[in-house]
């Protein structure tokens, strides 16, 4: 794992072959990620954007002249779609986990080439601010900054990390969700391979512990009765403050 690096808005240079949590939430406390579409909006611009230098509308214009009536939550193949000069010629980022929650998201991502962060990034973040805008009927910008970095310090740190994404939908107020299993808007169900998704690359994970293991180490740090009672007494916290709070 890489030295620390401290903390980086998304405008400053992020290094190569080095992990990341990165992280934004909504302007005015937003909540587009209570509609399901607009996850599932996310989820395929997180693949579409490290795959393809097309832009997303234009793209799913062209999937649509082909005959083709929708477009999957699991992502295509990179053979599916095969615009002329689509594929990006070298992939910017590998992802390694994620969690979409109703007013932010978590991302564990590596750098794959230089600059792949904050360009994937800044696709991601303008793609969806567009559509969003478009079906809402809404103006302006959707975030409250382009993004916000903390460098992945070690191995424990990592799977640490991880945890606190997956664990995320049970702590907040603004859902639901009292089992992990309910949930689909992370990677979580992919990581303990209930769910047959390839958005993440968990190899890595996968290193220190199986998909099985995995799942007790997560459901270890879970008491239904503290989750309960967070969810009727806590405010949510701001992301920084619950994740520091957490690792």
């Amino acid at each position: 794992m890489p030295k620390r690096l401290g903390i980086t808005q998304g405008t400053d240079p992020l290094h190569t072959d080095h992990i990341y949590h990165i992280y934004s939430r909504t302007l005015d406390n937003v909540l587009p990620f209570e509609r399901a579409n607009f996850c599932d909006l996310f989820i395929k611009l997180l693949y579409h954007c490290k795959t393809y230098n097309t832009s997303y509308s234009k793209h799913k214009e062209m999937w649509l002249l082909k005959g083709k009536d929708k477009i999957t939550l699991t992502e295509p193949s990179r053979k599916t779609w095969s615009l002329p000069g689509a594929l990006q010629k070298e992939v910017p980022v590998k992802l390694h986990a994620y969690t979409i929650m109703p007013n932010h998201f978590h991302l564990l991502i590596e750098q794959l080439t230089d600059g792949g962060i904050s360009h994937y990034m800044g696709r991601i973040l303008k793609s969806f601010t567009y559509i969003y805008n478009k079906k809402v009927n809404r103006r302006g910008t959707l975030w409250e900054s382009k993004f916000k970095s903390k460098v992945i310090l070690d191995d424990a740190y990592y799977l640490q990390c991880i945890r606190y994404f997956h664990i995320n939908p049970l702590l907040s107020t603004k859902l639901n969700i009292l089992n992990l299993e309910d949930y689909s808007y992370s990677s979580y169900l992919d990581a303990v391979k209930i769910r047959d998704g390839t958005l993440c690359d968990h190899s890595f994970l996968y290193r220190y512990m199986n998909a099985g293991e995995y799942r007790k180490f997560v459901n270890a740090k879970i008491k239904q009765t503290e989750i309960t009672m967070i969810k009727e007494i806590a405010i949510e916290k701001e992301v920084e403050e619950c994740f520091n709070d957490f690792v």
